[in-house]
């Protein structure tokens, strides 16, 4: 693991247990290593990425993970929201980030990194 990504995962760690709260949307699950650090401290999270490793599903089950793009469209507000060193690999990051807007309760949080 690259040093700068095990100081983000530090920082959401150390953070994130004031921050972090029942309903988290993680978009770009990677390996999964943001689920395995916010998991215990939530009752819901869901995980979108266009692959997802299906080592991740049988480790996770109770993580709701959708195999596409977020495009702003949910049945859920989300208290936190994870972006992750996601922005720079998309063509229009800014399209992402108005679909997040529109389902971040007042108040909520985005934790983000590129």
């Amino acid at each position: 693991m690259a040093p700068h990504r095990l100081r983000i995962m530090q920082i959401i760690r150390d953070f994130g247990a004031n921050e972090i709260r029942n309903r988290t949307m993680v978009i770009g699950c990677g390996p999964g290593f943001e689920m395995e650090l916010i998991k215990s401290s939530l009752s819901k999270i869901t995980a979108y990425d266009l692959e997802i490793d299906p080592f991740l599903k049988y480790k996770h089950p109770e993580i709701g993970f959708k195999c596409e793009y977020f495009d702003g469209k949910s049945d859920h507000i989300f208290n936190s929201i994870f972006l992750i060193e996601i922005l720079e690999h998309l063509e229009k990051p800014y399209e992402l980030l108005k679909n997040c807007s529109k389902v971040l309760e007042v108040g909520g949080v985005i934790f983000l990194t590129t």
